[in-house]
């Protein structure tokens, strides 16, 4: 029923859309034209990069081939003014910069997380939004200053580009992407890869290694333009204590976020807890997540950073569960890693992203990586 009702109400919306510009009573400025294109195909759930391959080759290309995009999520919620300020940003960019059809990728990541603990009466637009001055960036904090989570972390917290790697919020929903990047980018993404979990990981590497421009920090004090759910290094923390079991009393929260999917055990995490003992099987399954998400994020098309995660996990795991734990585990995820990819697409990998004319060769390991880049700590 509520799927009727959603469905119902967006083609009605998309109907409307088509209507002239129409003048804002209160502010007497014209609002820019908004056209909506509604697909909906009857299913009940489809792996996150599947949605993305659908409505990229089955609407948004039929539409305007050569569109930027960006995304969100079913429970993000978006501040009235972050299109448009992507789109400032973008008309900013020096016209030669942008010639030949260039695929440059950006982000402004200034954003709000919001801690899973909240409850539903707690996230809701109208906590976070005056719909009087919308440029208030600061008016959530009236309702949720002085509020932590059971861990004394803020509930709400206003993630800058500056500390993106720190809080681990760094994701492909900050960018904005030329058409031909996407298109690219599922035509090298067999199903099999798309539909596994952290393949929107590999996304977010790929956007991050093509980005040549940096919003500047805080375009306007506080600003923030995108809200959505995080778990917390200390859940995560929880949950590893808790043999790789989430304690659902204490989410308010439905939990989706890609980077914290709870892993079931399998016959090798079994094995390998035999063989290391200080972990049960279920803590083995979250190192072996942790790994799986960083391996799926380069292999094939990045090596050079992929070889350098290897080292440094592989030497992480060993000092704290047991000397050859690490080499065992990374290449049983490097394995089943590889298994999704034909050697066709592996090989059409090799190469295909560069950087941009204007990156700073300066940078000895090319992306810059320290450990939050390629997915924090390391159970």
């Amino acid at each position: 029923k509520f799927r009727e009702q959603a469905t119902q109400f967006l083609a009605q919306l998309a109907a409307t859309s088509e209507d002239d510009e129409e003048i804002n009573s209160d502010t007497k400025t014209t609002s820019p034209h908004c056209r909506i294109y509604l697909q909906d195909q009857e299913m009940e759930r489809r792996p996150q990069m599947e949605h993305l391959r659908h409505l990229l080759f089955g609407g948004s290309m039929i539409v305007d081939p050569a569109a930027l995009l960006t995304f969100v999520d079913n429970d993000d919620m978006c501040h009235p003014q972050r299109f448009q300020t992507l789109l400032n940003f973008y008309q900013a960019i020096p016209v030669d910069s942008r010639i030949q059809g260039r695929p440059y990728t950006f982000s402004i990541p200034c954003k709000l997380l919001l801690d899973v603990s909240l409850s539903n009466g707690e996230g809701r637009l109208e906590n976070f939004i005056d719909p009087r001055n919308p440029s208030d960036f600061s008016f959530w904090r009236q309702k949720f200053a002085g509020r932590t989570n059971r861990h004394g972390s803020p509930k709400v917290q206003l993630a800058r580009s500056d500390q993106s790697h720190d809080l681990d919020s760094a994701e492909y929903f900050d960018y904005v992407v030329p058409t031909s990047v996407l298109d690219k980018f599922l035509s090298l993404t067999p199903e099999s890869v798309s539909c596994h979990p952290f393949s929107d990981l590999r996304l977010y590497q790929v956007l991050s290694y093509l980005e040549p421009f940096e919003m500047n920090l805080d375009p306007q004090p506080g600003m923030w333009l995108l809200a959505h759910y995080k778990v917390s290094m200390d859940d995560k923390w929880d949950t590893f204590d808790n043999h790789g079991r989430r304690d659902q009393h204490q989410l308010g929260h439905a939990v989706d976020q890609v980077s914290f999917q709870q892993e079931e055990s399998t016959p090798v995490d079994a094995r390998l807890s035999e063989r290391y003992p200080k972990l049960s099987p279920g803590q083995v399954a979250m190192c072996r997540g942790h790994l799986e998400s960083i391996i799926l994020s380069y292999i094939g098309w990045n090596e050079k950073d992929l070889e350098r995660a290897r080292k440094d996990k592989v030497l992480e795991l060993n000092q704290k569960h047991g000397a050859g734990f690490g080499n065992e585990l990374w290449d049983a995820c490097e394995t089943s890693m590889a298994a999704l990819f034909d050697d066709e697409v592996l090989l059409a990998s090799q190469g295909a992203w560069q950087k941009p004319i204007n990156y700073d060769e300066e940078d000895e390991h090319g992306l810059g990586l320290d450990d939050e880049d390629y997915g924090g700590l390391c159970y």
